[in-house]
């Protein structure tokens, strides 16, 4: 990572943290892109726990 560009930092930082990967640099715009891919990550969990939430209220009988 030594030669990446600002971009690529942040990418490489983003697609990190998505996968789930421990953070593997200190550059501050890989430690941004981690905190994006974080935050994106999180939120594609919190829609999918809404969704198994609303197929389970589906499944309840009354």
């Amino acid at each position: 990572m030594a030669s990446s560009t600002v971009h690529q930092l942040f990418e490489f930082g983003y697609k990190d943290a998505t996968r789930g990967n421990q953070p593997q640099s200190n550059a501050i715009k890989y430690l941004q892109g981690y905190a994006a891919g974080s935050v994106a990550a999180d939120k594609v969990l919190v829609a999918r726990l809404d969704r198994i939430r609303q197929i389970k209220a589906s499944l309840v009988w009354h």
